[in-house]
């Protein structure tokens, strides 16, 4: 008999712990990931992200490099990316997504207040031949 009673509490200890998959047991996760230049591979640095609809987000490292600590993990999760050297992205991960992310960003030509192209603005992103 004590045998099953220390099954059932470790069963009604695990039914606690993983939740029956509702908004309400689910726990917040980490979502890590990388940033690079669509046009050549490279990391981008000091991308902003944030997850859409709550306070939580981050920069990315020299490396490209984030972790967004504290995502609730309600699919969809609407991820934000943006950078003055690229064009701002958005992400809709409709699935739980625990495998670290790999964004693109597309360079975009930077101008001034009058659209006029800024010279050396972003050199170290800008895709050879531009």
């Amino acid at each position: 008999m004590k045998r099953l009673f220390g099954w059932a509490l470790i069963l009604a200890a695990l039914a606690l712990a993983t939740g029956s998959g509702s908004a309400s047991t689910q726990l917040p996760v980490a979502l890590p990931g990388r940033i690079v230049n669509t046009a050549t591979g490279r990391p981008v640095a000091q991308a902003n992200l944030r997850v859409s609809g709550s306070d939580r987000g981050a920069l990315t490292n020299g490396e490209g490099r984030f972790t967004i600590l504290g995502v609730d993990d309600v699919p969809p999760v609407r991820l934000v990316v943006e950078h003055p050297c690229f064009h701002t992205v958005q992400v809709e991960l409709e699935t739980s997504y625990y495998a670290p992310l790999e964004i693109g960003l597309p360079f975009r030509e930077p101008r001034g207040p009058a659209g006029e192209p800024v010279p050396g603005a972003c050199s170290v992103y800008r895709p050879a031949g531009r």
